[in-house]
Parts: structure tokens; sequence; C-alpha cells
């Protein structure tokens, strides 16, 4: 790559992580980030802010039982949760 672009890809990389890390620390105490709920494992974290009901279902084999429409309204809810919390002031 070169002495030029070689630091460049690499900066760009530890954006990369230090953005990620940011979205990681907002979902360990989800919703609330002072007095939420620790969430100790990933699986906890996806629960807090998608739902038991979008894992219970997104693990089972046959996932024709939800409708389309059902399917497009929880990544809706899922996004504007998301959304909201990044749009709300830090303390």
């Amino acid at each position: 790559m070169g002495w030029v672009v070689g630091p460049i890809v690499l900066l760009l990389f530890a954006l990369v992580t230090y953005y990620t890390a940011l979205l990681l620390t907002d979902c360990y105490r989800s919703p609330d980030p002072v007095s939420g709920k620790r969430n100790y494992t990933y699986m906890d974290a996806v629960k807090a802010n998608l739902g038991k009901y979008y894992i219970k279902h997104s693990h089972s084999t046959t996932t024709d039982k939800l409708s389309l429409k059902k399917k497009k309204k929880m990544l809706v809810e899922a996004l504007s949760c998301s959304e909201q919390r990044a749009s709300s002031p830090e303390l």
C-alpha cells in the first residue's frame, strides 16, 4: 500500500472500530444509559433492543410463520428505537 495509503487505511479502520465501540456501549445499558439494566451478554443486548418476540422467531427454522408485513413492522420498530436512542442527548 505504501507509506501514504497505509496510514490512511489504518486511521479509517481505527475510526470504524471506535464507532462500533460506541454502539456497543450504548447497548450495554439499554434503554436508559444511566440507570438501565446491564446487558452482560450479546443476546441480552439484542433482547433489550429488539424484543424477545423477535429473538424467539429469528432462531426458528420455520421463519415462514411470520408474515412479511409483521417482519417489516418489527424491523421498523427496531430501527425507530435505535434512532431515538441515537438522537437522545448524552449525559
